[in-house]
């Protein structure tokens, strides 16, 4: 005893002793009248069972909060055959339900609220061969405690998009416990990069021997599955020629036909995605590239010849510039 105090630090009711009966716990010294505890039930591990709660069905709300005002825009995320948005999976995006387990005693369903203390994991197999799926393709918190009889998940979802997923939760002296079969949907855009930039220096007026191209993925990091379209500018200086809008192909948005005008030192292509389903605007920027004078394309007279007499030179003689194909002489 430290200060009138006892404190125990690792007792606990034996594996062997029997289940479902009612206990208390007797403390007991010479010379002092024994202390009791309340009354509380024993339940074996191996009676217990964890229950996924009904009330989950994968699925995720594009863009976290789902709202109205880009319902249109967001539709057209939705996969063949799927009747609305509530019902995909988006990759890199939370489920908006989220699992709920509940530890019950076998064939009965009765709830054990004294159950908790112990973790919980949840992870991404094959929904046919029970294998996990390889990488990481979680994202969240996918291991939590369980308290009062159940664990409950906050923030977990699947990156990888892909299809015959199923979860499956874990704990030790347990029977692991799966979840509906689902499949992951590229999602909305959420990040753009730059794939190509334009070559080192290319000549003014002149397309880019090197064209320069743009990734869109979604949250999960997948290419998005649905075109969308990238703008490309340039940062500071010059006018960029070209087609200078594009849409994506499996997530990739080419350029085909880009160039610059005017010869100048460090310019650089932005890329920008606008997606009206989220209301994101994502930008990206090539490396910096110089542009050089470029080769002759056309004469410009500068001059007009004036003064002409018949066999004598002009008195004002005519006179041209060589210019390329950005107009620069």
């Amino acid at each position: 005893a430290v200060a009138g105090r006892v404190s125990f630090t690792d007792i606990g009711v034996s594996s062997s002793a029997p289940s479902g009966q009612t206990w208390r716990l007797t403390v007991t010294r010479s010379s002092l009248p024994p202390a009791v505890s309340a009354n509380f039930t024993f339940t074996s591990s191996a009676e217990t069972q964890m229950v996924l709660a009904p009330s989950f069905v994968p699925a995720t709300n594009s863009c976290y909060a789902f709202a109205g005002t880009g319902a249109a825009a967001c539709a057209a995320y939705r996969p063949q055959g799927v009747s609305a948005l509530g019902s995909v999976v988006f990759g890199g995006v939370p489920f908006s339900q989220q699992p709920v387990l509940n530890f019950e005693l076998k064939g009965r369903g009765l709830q054990l609220p004294e159950f908790g203390g112990i973790n919980v994991s949840c992870a991404l197999v094959d929904a046919t061969s029970g294998d996990l799926v390889p990488g990481d393709p979680m994202i969240g918190t996918t291991t939590t405690e369980a308290s009062g009889g159940r664990t409950h998940f906050t923030d977990i979802g699947v990156s990888l998009a892909g299809s015959n997923y199923k979860l499956r939760f874990d704990t030790p002296g347990a029977t692991s416990v799966f979840g509906p079969t689902f499949s992951v949907t590229p999602g909305p855009p959420d990040t753009v990069s730059a794939l190509v930039s334009p070559e080192a220096a290319p000549k003014s007026g002149a397309e880019f021997a090197r064209q320069p191209s743009a990734l869109v993925l979604d949250a999960g990091g997948n290419n998005v599955s649905v075109s969308v379209q990238v703008s490309a500018r340039l940062q500071s200086g010059g006018v960029l020629g070209g087609n200078t809008a594009v849409r994506t192909v499996d997530g990739t948005a080419a350029f085909t036909d880009l160039s610059v005008d005017a010869p100048g030192s460090g310019y650089v292509v932005v890329f920008q995605v606008t997606d009206a389903c989220c209301g994101v605007v994502r930008e990206a920027e090539t490396a910096p590239f110089d542009i050089v004078v470029g080769d002759p394309h056309a004469l410009e007279e500068t001059v007009a010849p004036a003064g002409a007499a018949g066999g004598a030179a002009f008195a004002t003689q005519p006179a041209v510039r060589v210019l390329d194909a950005g107009g620069t002489s």
